[in-house]
């Protein structure tokens, strides 16, 4: 498994046989090596923009800011009143072998803390990826994702976290 491209550098590339590198066909048959299956490419990822809720401020008690990953649309619930501001979905870029079937993962939670200490934590992480999510033939694929901000009350501060996502070829 590669995890935020930590171990792209190990992996080695091979080349492909000439006479295959005309038949976009047989491209899916080709994300793979004939040694032990290895790809050909190591995978990537890069994150093209961080997630960002917007402000919120607290009244009596807690609530949930949460972030569609797919349309971009932000709501908010509970004791919380939007102070506006810019949200935007998280985006990132997977580059690899073209034409091959990736796994993304994302966490269930992501622990957050402001800079006055205090912890709040993203839940219900999602991701605008199709069911069977496939490189295209530049062996590329992009996705946004988004997630629900939970606070319990009381919490302040300007909040960060990192987001763990991780990509391994199917």
């Amino acid at each position: 498994m590669i995890r935020n491209s930590l171990l792209a550098g190990l992996l080695l590339a091979a080349p492909i046989p000439l006479a295959a590198e005309s038949c976009r066909l047989c491209a899916p048959a080709l994300d793979r090596l004939s040694q032990g299956g290895r790809p050909a490419v190591p995978l990537h990822i890069e994150i093209e923009t961080a997630l960002d809720l917007g402000r919120v401020a607290q009244g009596a008690g807690g609530g949930a800011v949460e972030l569609d990953a797919r349309s971009g649309a932000r709501r908010v619930a509970g004791g919380l009143a939007d102070l506006g501001g810019m949200a935007l979905t998280g985006s990132a870029r997977v580059t690899g072998t073209p034409f091959a079937r990736v796994r993304i993962d994302l966490p269930v939670r992501v622990r957050l803390q402001s800079t006055m200490g205090d912890v709040a934590e993203v839940v219900q992480m999602e991701s605008s990826l199709p069911d069977a999510p496939t490189l295209n033939e530049n062996g590329e694929l992009r996705f946004t994702f988004g997630g629900k901000l939970l606070l319990k009350g009381g919490e302040s501060g300007t909040f960060r976290g990192s987001v763990p996502i991780s990509a391994e070829y199917e």
